[in-house]
């Protein structure tokens, strides 16, 4: 097994939740199925390339400032509070291979702010964490996690030997 690892992990969201029955298996071909893509956005891809056993960690972000409240002066005034609030996503990962296979430990925290309701009201965050251990087939692309509601959020992940 190689020393490099290049490791994508894209995080789709379906536009409608995802049956309840579905298993891992069948969520992973509906995401690689090209014509249902049209059914989900791609949230991100991130493509880490990381030391075999080694801790490997990439975050990005942003910072906004927000409302959230308004206070009436004595004059009659109203002023808007802001606050500054950050959003992005945070992957820590080691991949160690094994045998043919890696075993992938992942840590992977992303928050985004959900479309505003009222100008004063102070945003709604989506927030999503999920840390796990996964022992994966180089190339093969695996379902990491799911999450089903209004809006389903599906994470999926796969190792690349590098040469």
């Amino acid at each position: 097994m190689p020393l490099l690892c290049c490791v994508v992990l894209s995080e789709y969201e379906w536009r409608e939740p995802l049956a309840a029955g579905l298993g891992a298996e069948e969520i992973l071909a509906l995401v690689l199925k090209a014509d249902a893509r049209p059914q989900a956005d791609l949230r991100e891809t991130i493509r880490l390339t990381t030391l075999a056993g080694t801790e490997s960690v990439v975050s990005f972000g942003r910072r906004s400032s927000v409302t959230v409240g308004r206070t009436a002066t004595g004059r009659g005034e109203v002023m808007r509070n802001m606050q500054v609030v950050e959003f992005g996503t945070q992957v820590k990962l080691t991949a160690v291979p094994q045998d043919q296979r890696v075993r992938l430990t992942l840590h992977f925290e992303s928050s985004r702010q959900l479309p505003a309701t009222a100008d004063d009201s102070p945003p709604d965050i989506s927030t999503t964490e999920v840390s796990t251990t996964l022992t994966l087939d180089p190339g093969k692309p695996a379902l990491v996690s799911s999450f089903g509601g209004n809006r389903s959020s599906v994470l999926v992940v796969m190792v690349k030997p590098q040469p």
